[in-house]
């Protein structure tokens, strides 16, 4: 990766790792308070049920002097007061004097009672009239494990959230080293594609130059040859760039076996050479396509073959399944294992690299391998003994599919 990658990559990660580190911390936060918030709750439902039941005792004449509680006798307060005398109490109040009532209005909420616990209380506090006497209730239940709660809580954020945040800049630093090679062997790939065809162009205008300055007359056959070798390094170009582009194309029923005797037509019309053409494997089948498509890219195989076939090109078509096998073969020289692996990449050649008048631009085969993407299809090279043979693979119609054969567009993949 090169250095302004390696920069890119690190404030990527950077970037990324603060926007994370934010978000656990505003989770962690939302966490705390709504943990906090709940345990509040419930303690408050415990308050009111425990002033419910004093109340109780109240309206049926129940009330005794010393209120037991259940559990930590520390964690419950109660107290009842009756003009400003205290006349039932939890024993840890029980030798309190009247908590102040600031005129008795109803309240809850959080009060401290030192003489009992250093911690803060939740309490209800309420005033009524129970046969003409005037009652002060206050309830009161410890907070101690609400807030205890909250620390261990806030501890175990603390202590996990770094391992968190360690962890995910560490995916980021992969994710971001993988996606930043990826468009560096993009990059890579684009400015040698770049490269390429401007070789390719020039080196035809360079020779038609050469010859029209040297001798204008003799040139014509010399400036033909390249011209028409520069119109289809155009074709070419234009067509990967519609294929890279991932323009829309036909949706239609293909009989592909008729565009395949279509396609080698027309290649037995334009050879030069003694090369013949079997094509008595070719058998009946169908598949979803753009027909139009499909036969540049039998063209191209057959192109390929006859480029370097001694004496025989075969061509084969069969359904095998729910796969359609269309298979080009030549008895040439076949492919060196060292130019096997990239075969199909753009301005790779088998034959002498630029060699003038060989036909070959060096896309017809990456042309095969776009169409076959664009189709859902792949193509590969085979093992053979002798010669070059390459082997396309597309999805077979089945009965129930042939019967659409209607003509629709399908987006750019």
């Amino acid at each position: 990766m090169i250095p302004s990658l390696h920069r890119l990559r690190a404030r990527i990660v950077l970037l990324a790792s603060v926007v994370v580190a934010g978000a656990l911390l505003l989770g962690a936060w939302t966490t705390v308070n709504i943990v906090r918030s709940r345990a509040t709750q419930l303690i408050d439902e415990d308050v009111g049920r425990r002033f419910d039941d004093i109340r109780g005792r109240i309206d049926a004449g129940r009330l005794e002097p010393t209120i037991e509680t259940f559990g930590d006798s520390q964690d419950v307060v109660v107290q009842v007061v009756v003009d400003r005398r205290v006349v039932a109490a939890t024993a840890n109040v029980a030798s309190l004097g009247p908590f102040p009532d600031d005129g008795c209005p109803d309240d809850r909420g959080t009060i401290q009672i030192d003489s009992v616990d250093d911690s803060p209380f939740r309490f209800i506090m309420s005033c009524f009239r129970v046969d003409r006497i005037d009652y002060v209730v206050r309830v009161a239940i410890n907070r101690d494990d609400l807030d205890e709660t909250t620390r261990s809580l806030v501890v175990g954020l603390a202590v996990a959230l770094p391992g968190v945040l360690a962890v995910l800049v560490i995916a980021l630093w992969w994710l971001a080293g993988r996606l930043l090679r990826r468009v560096d062997a993009a990059t890579s790939r684009e400015q040698r594609f770049v490269a390429d065809a401007a070789h390719e162009l020039r080196s035809p205008l360079a020779r038609m130059i050469t010859a029209l300055e040297v001798d204008g007359a003799a040139a014509a056959p010399v400036a033909l040859r390249d011209a028409r070798h520069l119109a289809k390094l155009t074709d070419d170009l234009l067509a990967l760039s519609r294929l890279d582009a991932g323009t829309s194309r036909r949706d239609e029923l293909v009989d592909l076996d008729d565009v395949v005797l279509r396609a080698v037509g027309v290649c037995r019309a334009h050879l030069g050479s003694p090369v013949t053409i079997d094509c008595s494997e070719v058998s009946a089948a169908q598949v979803r396509g753009d027909a139009t498509l499909l036969e540049h890219l039998t063209a191209n195989l057959l192109d390929n073959a006859v480029r370097h076939a001694v004496e025989r090109i075969t061509v084969s078509l069969r359904t095998d399944g729910d796969d359609v096998r269309l298979r080009v073969s030549d008895d040439g020289p076949g492919v060196a294992d060292d130019l096997a692996p990239s075969i199909f990449e753009r301005f790779v050649r088998g034959d002498a690299p630029r060699t003038p008048g060989s036909g070959s631009t060096g896309l017809g085969l990456a042309i095969v391998h776009s169409i076959a993407q664009r189709h859902d299809g792949t193509v590969r090279l085979l093992p053979s003994g002798t010669g070059a043979s390459f082997e396309v693979i597309l999805a077979a119609v089945t009965g129930s599919g042939s019967a659409n054969s209607s003509n629709t567009e399908v987006g750019g993949v």
